[in-house]
């Protein structure tokens, strides 16, 4: 950057760290203010660029084909219906990522994600996880604050073959114990789609118990509650038990995904009713999800679009839910679950997913306030 004379650049770089300065007070605030209030965002891997040098692959270092690669080939996608993504967005997701944390809207990130080795063998598979990503996500927290999560996902035919053994599982625990203290996270968040059986449910218990208990070991009463593990959970999925949600400190409520409009403000309320109602939860471990996509009404799961997708399709205004066949959340719906938040006093908002949002005037992320 050319600044024309020493006096210009002296105050371009006095800017900067004038503002790197407010951003870090900024940030102290939010850490200290996550008790009362949290927006939980997801960050998929895939919002990011893939490093320059290497890509983890299975747990080694390997040689990327490219210099530089946007591009992700995941040969196993976690949930197909609600991951989306384009190559070309990933360059002004990071302008519109600083500019959210830069706002105050966002108390945790989940990085999305870890997967149980396939081999059922008590590894980790780091497909989706890039040690470069971590680096870069742990000097935005020490400017703005937020909390870092790592997010451990699959399906059953990643979580079932460990949970055979016990031996396996305890394996397993460590390994997501050892990468979480290694890049000093503040938590782990689990999400299985979806344990089938009580015996399954059991062992994922036992799971989650396990990874909190390392967290926390060597830290006295009050550093130990700043390590905390959730779990994401459906309102339609088998096997939940009062169990599961005391052995975890909070609930990220995936309050979407129904058919055939798949997030109405009916669903959010009646859920959320049904978990304090049937299982006892106390109300401020439940972060109510909301989606930032929308679904095909007609198709249901099979189809789906990036809300910033529908943004730049139609001229939506902010009491907008439907457009061109698809059921979404608009802005005014995003302020009426807020506020149903508020009134039922649960812990906060997740989102799935930060990268779907538009960042233009009809950002769903805005409506949200600043966290004070």
């Amino acid at each position: 950057m050319a600044y024309g004379s020493k006096e210009a650049a002296k105050k371009h770089w006095c800017r900067v760290w004038f503002g790197l300065l407010l951003f870090s007070t900024c940030g102290v605030s939010l850490q200290a203010r996550t008790e009362s209030y949290s927006n939980t965002v997801y960050l998929p891997y895939y919002r990011l660029p893939r490093p320059h040098e290497s890509s983890y692959r299975g747990g080694k270092v390997m040689p990327s084909a490219k210099a530089f690669d946007f591009g992700y080939h995941d040969p196993e996608p976690f949930i197909s219906g609600n991951i989306l993504y384009s190559e070309r967005e990933v360059p002004q997701f990071q302008e519109y990522l600083l500019a959210a944390l830069a706002s105050g809207r966002i108390t945790q990130i989940n990085y999305f994600r870890l997967l149980p080795g396939k081999d059922g063998d008590g590894s980790i598979d780091l497909t989706g996880f890039y040690p470069e990503h971590m680096e870069y996500l742990q000097r935005l927290r020490r400017i703005y604050g937020f909390r870092l999560v790592i997010c451990v996902a699959g399906g059953s035919s990643r979580f079932l073959p460990v949970m055979k053994k016990e031996a396996l599982r305890r394996q397993l625990a460590q390994n997501i114990i050892d990468l979480a203290q290694t890049w000093q996270l503040d938590g782990v968040d689990f999400d299985w789609e979806y344990p089938r059986s009580k015996k399954d449910m059991k062992s994922y218990i036992a799971l989650i118990k396990e990874v909190q208990a390392g967290l926390r070991q060597g830290k006295d009463e009050a550093e130990a509650q700043n390590y905390r593990v959730s779990v994401a959970i459906s309102r339609l999925q088998a096997a939940l038990t009062t169990e599961l949600f005391q052995a975890v400190d909070t609930i990220n409520f995936m309050a979407y995904d129904f058919t055939p409009r798949h997030s109405t403000m009916e669903d959010a309320r009646e859920m959320v009713e049904y978990l304090v109602a049937r299982f006892a939860i106390p109300t401020r471990k439940i972060f109510l999800g909301l989606p930032f996509y929308g679904k095909q009404i007609k198709t249901g799961r099979r189809k789906a679009k990036t809300y910033r997708r529908l943004a730049q399709e139609s001229n939506l205004a902010s009491e907008d839910n439907e457009a061109k066949g698809y059921y979404f959340n608009g802005q005014d719906m995003i302020q009426q679950k807020f506020n149903l938040a508020e009134d039922e006093d649960l812990g906060g908002i997740m989102i799935w997913e930060i990268g779907q949002d538009s960042e233009d005037h009809r950002s769903l992320l805005k409506i949200l306030p600043r966290q004070k």
